[in-house]
């Protein structure tokens, strides 16, 4: 019955699948292990970031940063490396960074889902509606067992 229902909910809100899960390898995090799930968006103020990078990814391909190595790779800038490296403990978060180019009005937002004890962070991307070409760069810390997935939502 809660299948049913959850795949006619799913069907009737009109989410469509965007991109790839994302694994880190460990396996789903379970209901009951460890605390509650939270999911945090970091403060990118101050953060220097390189338009062009936005141009050439996309929505669903998230950079996932793991240590300090991934942190400088993805961040070359010692300042901004600090400044991120303040907000997130890598023994026990890792870290999504959604770059890509699109409308003005595009979001995306997280949204933690548990179903049959495993949980899960679903990325609910909005496409913005105006034709306009803007940069977007998320960095959002989550739980380093936790799996993730990107989905479109419909208009």
């Amino acid at each position: 019955m809660v299948k049913t229902l959850g795949l006619w909910v799913a069907c009737l809100t009109g989410v469509a699948m965007v991109g790839a899960v994302g694994q880190d390898g460990k396996g789903d995090k379970r209901e009951g292990q460890g605390d509650k799930i939270e999911v945090r968006q970091l403060n990118l103020t101050g953060v220097r970031l390189n338009p062009r990078e936005a141009e050439r990814s996309r929505v669903d391909m998230a950079v996932v940063i793991t240590d300090a190595e991934g942190l400088a790779d993805a961040f070359p800038d010692e300042n901004s490396q600090q400044a991120i490296a303040a907000q997130v403990d890598f023994r026990k978060e890792k870290l999504l960074f959604f770059r890509w180019a699109g409308s003005g009005g595009d979001r995306i937002r997280p949204q933690v889902q548990r179903a049959n004890g495993n949980v899960r962070v679903v990325f609910k991307y909005q496409r913005g509606l105006t034709h306009d070409l803007h940069g977007h760069h998320y960095l959002f810390a989550v739980p380093r067992g936790v799996r993730w997935e990107v989905e479109q939502e419909k208009q």
